[in-house]
Formats: structure tokens, sequence, C-alpha cells
């Protein structure tokens, strides 16, 4: 049976469940860096801050999703994470 998810709210906890999933940093020494993020690799969970700007943080550091339009296959906070 598949889990249904409920809208994806600020101040909720998920887990990543993507591979590759690409973010720009926003805070600490890797400001304005893009980086990848995965469910094998950096395994975790995120807080969601703002839904519709894809804004998280992870590891204690804040982190923009990246929902540009030109992707083969958008990114959304629903595809990239589950609730926890």
């Amino acid at each position: 049976m598949k889990k249904v998810m409920k809208s994806v709210e600020q101040g909720m906890k998920m887990g990543i469940v993507r591979s590759d999933v690409r973010v720009t940093a926003l805070s600490g020494g890797n400001f304005g860096e893009i980086t990848y993020l995965d469910r094998v690799e950096t395994p975790g969970q995120i807080k969601v801050v703002d839904v519709e700007d894809g804004l998280f943080t992870f590891e204690g550091e804040m982190f923009k999703l990246d929902m540009s339009e030109d992707n083969f296959n958008p990114q959304t906070m629903e595809n990239c994470f589950e609730e926890i």
C-alpha cells in the first residue's frame, strides 16, 4: 500500500527520498554554492521553512531547493522529500 502524504507545511520534518536533489546553500561557508543531496549519500532529515520558496534546513544549514521550470524532471518539496 502506497503512503499518501498530506500537503507540505512549514515546520514539517521530512526525509530525503530522491537522488541528486539540487539545492543552493544559503548559510555557512558555502553560501551561494550549488550542491546535491541524496537519500543514500546524505541521509537525514530536513525541516521545512518556506514551502513556496523551497527553503529548508538540513544539518543546521539553510538551503533552497532548485525548483526551476527548465529542469527535465522539476523538483518539488513533495517529490524530493517525504514526511517523517
